[in-house]
């Protein structure tokens, strides 16, 4: 297969990728390593390489390097002041993660009214934006699986193997105890944030997205029914600022 605009998620832990030519849509994800990510771009020949990092420097130029050796034109989405009609709460606008400031740009133009924006994967990163677009800021927490991993390390008797399917059901051994803690305090916090900027006469929407959005869908319950999941909602922000309708800052 030849042609089409690829577009690259660069997380914490994996690289979500996106090719969209003229039959539609494949996509899937890898790790971030330079032989599956040169291998990718060897069998998908893309016309051209889109990018959303919040990777390492290292990690950055280890994809560029892949890009030039396939001979592929590649381009890093940045964060900015302003864009799409959304307007940075940041005092630094670029130290604002671009994922969170993609994803918040393709929420917008999805959702209408006051949103709350949640990324649940290796981070949880929630951020609210005014049905003008005003960003109002947001937070940063562990996400369900770094909760995990912190209150593993830093206990000496806390042992025990991962549980797959999730709930918030009160646990009756140490790992239903661990596991349904972790997401819990995903789906509250959430909910919190969403509950504290109701108001009477506004609609607010939870727009969620990230590898554990679904699961998290699945345990919220009744607050679960005003959210929305997006699968590629950063992908989707990289095509509006760098694909087909090119936004202007």
């Amino acid at each position: 297969m030849a042609g089409g605009v690829l577009e690259f998620d660069v997380g914490n832990t994996a690289l979500k990728w996106r090719l969209c030519h003229r039959h539609g849509f494949e996509r899937g994800r890898l790790p971030c390593d330079e032989g599956r990510v040169a291998a990718l771009l060897e069998g998908l020949r893309p016309d051209v390489l889109h990018i959303s990092s919040v990777a390492s420097d290292d990690a950055n130029a280890m994809l560029r390097r892949c890009a030039d050796k396939a001979a592929v034109a590649c381009r890093f989405a940045q964060v900015s002041a302003s864009c799409g009609g959304i307007t940075n709460a940041y005092d630094d606008p670029l130290t604002l993660g671009v994922d969170r400031w993609l994803a918040m740009i393709a929420a917008k133009r999805r959702v209408s009214g006051d949103l709350v924006i949640a990324d649940i994967g290796t981070a949880l990163t929630i951020d609210v934006l005014a049905a003008d677009g005003v960003h109002q800021g947001g937070y940063i927490l562990p996400g369900r699986r770094l909760m995990r991993e912190s209150l593993l390390g830093g206990t000496g008797r806390i042992q025990f193997d991962e549980i797959r399917e999730p709930s918030i059901d009160l646990g009756n051994n140490t790992a239903s105890c661990v596991e349904n803690a972790s997401w819990l305090a995903a789906v509250s916090v959430i909910s919190d944030v969403a509950r504290r900027i109701q108001q009477a006469d506004r609609q607010v929407s939870v727009v969620v997205t990230g590898g554990d959005a679904k699961a998290a869908l699945q345990v919220a319950g009744v607050d679960g029914g005003s959210w929305v999941y997006v699968e590629d909602l950063v992908l989707d922000g990289l095509s509006l600022v760098l694909g087909r309708e090119g936004l202007n800052s």
